[in-house]
């Protein structure tokens, strides 16, 4: 589950994503991508038997993102790798136990120096997609958009998110601010679901959920989640 129920109801679990998933989540900066992939590592250590691994092949995650989810280091770790390609450690994460992850961000998966850098991606890709199926577990890979002058977008990221290997591929952008007092709170997210793996009649799923800076996120028909 995602932990927004107007989210989990379009997708193919109804509610929420079926067991060895591979989840695109897709847009441009500052538009959710970050927050909606730490709620759905919150929403699955909800679990106490669940662990959870953040790959950092770009932008660390700071203490305050770890805090704003109600993360801790007892059953979530966030790695950066080194000499190893993210797709081959997240794969080596979950054949040793770990139960959620995600590549945070697909652009930073593709080697320029490498002379067939979008070969070694689809193979590392479909490599982690047969692992996760094999242990029943979650995989999330988010990209940034990059257009080029037209519109077009493009780079490594964009080839990752638009293979067949992605189950499911929800685009995300960044609404209206929440203000109370003048004094802005929080920001309001909206998000498509271009692909729904085997539930076609997700596909064309718009929504919005709000995010607010010191609670986390909510639906809009839900309440805020409560915590220290």
């Amino acid at each position: 589950l995602s932990g927004i129920n107007v989210l989990d109801e379009a997708l193919p679990g109804k509610p929420g994503v079926l067991p060895g998933s591979l989840i695109a989540l897709t847009g441009s900066e500052l538009g959710g991508k970050t927050a909606l992939a730490l709620w759905f590592v919150r929403t699955a250590l909800k679990d106490p038997l669940r662990s959870a691994a953040w790959l950092s092949c770009g932008e660390r995650l700071s203490e305050n993102s770890w805090r704003w989810a109600g993360l801790d280091d007892s059953r979530f770790a966030e790695i950066i790798p080194v000499m190893i390609s993210g797709t081959m450690l997240a794969s080596e994460l979950i054949d040793h136990g770990v139960d959620i992850v995600v590549i945070d961000s697909a652009a930073a998966l593709g080697d320029p120096e490498r002379s067939h850098p979008g070969a070694e991606l689809s193979l590392g890709l479909w490599h982690f997609k047969q692992t996760l199926k094999k242990h029943g577990a979650l995989g999330i890979i988010t990209n940034q958009e990059r257009r080029a002058p037209g519109g077009k977008l493009y780079g490594p990221g964009e080839s990752a998110v638009s293979s067949r290997l992605i189950d499911i591929r929800i685009n995300l952008r960044s609404g209206e601010g929440l203000y109370r007092g003048g004094e802005q709170y929080g920001a309001r997210i909206h998000f498509c679901l271009e692909k729904s793996g085997s539930n076609p009649m997700g596909v064309g799923w718009e929504g919005r959920f709000n995010v607010h800076f010191t609670k986390g996120l909510s639906d809009l028909r839900g309440t805020v989640p409560e915590y220290s």
